[in-house]
């Protein structure tokens, strides 16, 4: 199901598709949601308020230009590439995401909850991702930290090992 209503893309049950949104459908006031989604591509060429995707699986999300943020809850394999611009990308209870940066949205922030197998790519500095071999780097999101009382107050950093 795809429907419209109140400025909100609502995409229900896809499977192995290419969805995508542009001209009309897209605009800085229009969301997209997308709910048990599996094996599908959803490409936004233009200006988007925010997109939004639960309890999908194995799907892409590749969007010129996102004005708030992408909110990922409750899914699994997720490749997200915001190209021109995206402020924040919200990720939780998810397991393997990957967040595909250009040198345009290096900015990006990336906020995990409840989450594992996160990766973040981007071109290296000084490279171009039109290089005939761009240099890209791959980096993972910590998982496991660790807490320590100091004082009358806490301390919490990535942990290194467990013991």
């Amino acid at each position: 199901m795809k429907d419209f209503a109140r400025n909100t893309w609502t995409v229900e049950n896809y499977e192995n598709e290419t969805l995508v949104f542009e001209g009309d459908d897209v605009s800085k006031q229009i969301v997209i949601k997308a709910f048990a989604c599996t094996g599908t591509k959803f490409i936004v060429k233009g200006k988007i308020k925010a997109i939004s995707i639960e309890g999908c699986k194995k799907c892409e999300i590749i969007a010129d230009l996102v004005v708030s943020t992408i909110d990922v809850m409750n899914s699994k394999s997720i490749k997200v590439s915001p190209m021109v611009r995206c402020g924040f990308v919200n990720v939780e209870c998810t397991n393997e995401f990957h967040l595909m940066l250009t040198n345009a949205t290096r900015e990006c922030k990336l906020a995990t909850t409840c989450t594992r197998g996160v990766f973040v790519k981007f071109p290296k500095s000084g490279t171009s991702e039109t290089d005939e071999e761009p240099q890209i780097v791959s980096i993972p999101v910590m998982e496991t930290f660790e807490t320590h009382v100091i004082g009358d107050t806490i301390e919490t950093k990535p942990a290194e090992s467990i013991e």
